[in-house]
């Protein structure tokens, strides 16, 4: 049944990727660099696996957790980018080539590409900014799922307002801050600054700080209101009226229900 179960999915594999080379549209967003972030790391990580002869770990790396990552650019992004979707199908192809070679060899013929001419992707760098884009999208949706299971009726309308730019990079300052003289004496140099110290208080804030949340957040509009099933807007604190605006801090934004 284990093999039948492979079987099954190499052939949806093949299916796939003579499917959908070439496919998608053309214009490029943050959900597509984080997709393609994903993958050179994960390719960065399989090169490792091979070096080290760990075969399983390579399935696991190339087959498996590739693949979720994939489900979740597509729940997000719902049409891919060509660019990107082409980068998957051909990086995913050359990771398992030594494993399943007869399989990946005729994919890169039916994709227009020689078998007998494949080299392993070299990576230069990885945005790891960008990776932890999605990171923080989720941990401001898990917040705003937080409150709606108090709260007994739906809004019609979530606003997201953001952190001022002052408050980004005061959080930005303390950060390293932190690092080099810790908690307690930054407790002390910040005590009479009640945003600051508010920070402090959320340190989970840290690792998901972004420099670019508000355009994360717009361009996920769509997708939040899907999610959230109701109407999302995203505002600046410097531009908002709402009086709740002032708690936005980085990394948690003020969320405001409108009924």
């Amino acid at each position: 049944s284990l093999a039948e179960k492979i079987e099954n999915e190499l052939k949806e594999w093949f299916e796939f990727c003579t499917t959908n080379y070439n496919k998608g549209r053309e214009e490029k967003e943050i959900i597509d660099e984080w997709f393609e972030n994903v993958i050179k790391k994960i390719v960065k990580e399989v090169e490792n696996e091979y070096e080290n002869l760990n075969f399983k770990n390579v399935i696991q790396k190339a087959w498996y957790e590739l693949e979720n990552k994939f489900r979740w650019y597509l729940r997000r992004s719902e049409i891919p980018n060509r660019e990107v979707i082409n980068f998957y199908i051909e990086a995913r192809n050359i990771m398992l080539h030594p494993i399943i070679p007869h399989l990946t060899s005729e994919i890169f013929e039916k994709i227009g590409k020689d078998p007998l001419n494949i080299s392993w992707i070299r990576i230069d760098s990885i945005n790891e900014e960008i990776l932890k884009s999605e990171d923080y999208l989720s941990y401001v949706m898990s917040d705003i799922n937080e409150i709606l299971k108090i709260k007994k009726q739906r809004p019609n309308k979530i606003k997201i307002i953001v952190a001022s730019k002052e408050k980004f990079e005061l959080a930005e300052k303390i950060k390293e801050e932190l690092e080099k003289i810790g908690l307690h004496e930054c407790m002390k140099k910040y005590s009479s600054n009640p945003i600051a110290l508010k920070i402090l208080k959320h340190p989970q804030i840290f690792d998901y700080l972004v420099s670019n949340e508000f355009e994360i957040l717009q361009q996920s509009q769509k997708f939040l209101e899907k999610e959230l099933k109701c109407v999302v807007e995203i505002e600046k604190e410097e531009e908002s009226k709402e009086e709740k605006a002032k708690n936005a801090l980085p990394a948690k934004p003020a969320i405001v229900f409108i009924y």
